[in-house]
């Protein structure tokens, strides 16, 4: 994790959506340099792992996402993640929101039954973005 941390400040990186993390749980994990690390994944992970998405904030987009409530949208299961930000327009200083999104979509030959699971996680997560907030999502979409 420290060398992804160090790559990510020495980039000037806001945000990153990690996917198929391999980690269990749910987790919300401060990193050096004032990065926090929010994740979800399955309760239990078996041989080689697989699901779990996270969110890697930058110090500043921590300051964010702390200015928005530390609000954790974790509900959605193993595939999915949002975490809603509050930044400030450089340039009329007033206040907009943002919702970060991270999903890991099933692969190509899941059943349609995990695909739907999926969708509706997926569309459940957009759905907690506050009125006027930008969406922003990462995915690995097994496409």
């Amino acid at each position: 994790m420290a060398e992804f941390t160090d790559t990510f400040q020495q980039r000037h990186a806001f945000a990153a959506f990690l996917q198929e993390t391999w980690r269990e749980g749910k987790e919300v994990l401060p990193c050096d340099g004032g990065c926090v690390l929010i994740g979800v994944g399955p309760d239990v992970q078996t041989g080689r792992g697989s699901k779990g998405v996270a969110i890697v904030l930058s110090s500043s987009a921590a300051a964010a996402w702390r200015a928005a409530g530390a609000v954790v949208h974790d509900g959605f299961g193993s595939r999915v993640l949002a975490v809603p930000l509050a930044v400030k327009d450089p340039l009329s200083g007033s206040r907009l929101g943002v919702l970060l999104v991270s999903a890991y979509a099933p692969v190509s030959t899941a059943d349609s039954e995990v695909w739907d699971a999926y969708y509706d996680a997926l569309s459940r997560a957009i759905a907690a973005a506050p009125a006027g907030a930008t969406i922003v999502v990462g995915t690995d979409a097994n496409a």
